[in-house]
């Protein structure tokens, strides 16, 4: 299954939008940026899942080691619960994950 990197961002939006409302605009921009710089990443493990390089369990453990580009240092200092962002955080890794299966 080819990945569609433009529909994962944009499902991203919607979800950080609907997570953070008071904040979506800065989350936003700060998920897309984290989304970018792991692009690379993101297609070649998708690449190699596709052609059986690698295994689901491998592209699923690539993924969450990824949790850290998901700190999103700009809404923690927004002043949001932690929680919060820890659940932001597991939905955008759930949706990636999602989307490769």
């Amino acid at each position: 299954m080819a990945l569609d990197f433009n529909t994962l961002v944009s499902e991203i939006g919607k979800l950080v939008t609907k997570a953070l409302q008071d904040y979506g605009s800065n989350a936003l921009v700060d998920a897309k940026s984290i989304i970018e710089k792991s692009k690379d990443d993101i297609l070649r493990w998708s690449e190699a899942y596709a052609t059986g390089k690698l295994s689901w369990d491998e592209v699923e453990s690539l993924l969450r080691n990824k949790k850290a580009l998901l700190d999103m240092d700009v809404v923690v200092r927004a002043g949001l619960a932690l929680i919060a962002v820890d659940k932001l955080q597991a939905d955008i890794l759930n949706l990636i994950i999602g989307s490769l299966k």
